[in-house]
């Protein structure tokens, strides 16, 4: 996962449930922005609702299965592209 001093970091914030969480970027970084964010749902340091994902101009990822999985436990993901 993440080096160690990342993970203790963000280890760190889950005694602070009500803290939310926005994942955001641009582009190639829309896409890594993505990738961290499922990262840290499925190591579930906050609850779920907490969670937010915006993106710009974001190349696709992941399959119907990584989509299926963000769109049911994030209800604010937003990918914004030009048409």
């Amino acid at each position: 996962m993440f080096a160690d001093w990342i993970e203790d970091s963000l280890r760190s914030i889950e005694k602070h449930y009500e803290y939310k969480m926005v994942f955001t970027g641009h582009s190639l970084g829309g896409a890594l922005a993505i990738h961290a964010a499922m990262d840290m749902l499925l190591e579930e340091f906050i609850p779920d609702e907490n969670f937010k994902v915006y993106t710009y101009g974001q190349p696709r990822v992941g399959n119907k299965a990584f989509e299926e999985v963000l769109r049911d436990r994030v209800e604010e993901a937003y990918r914004v592209t030009h048409n």
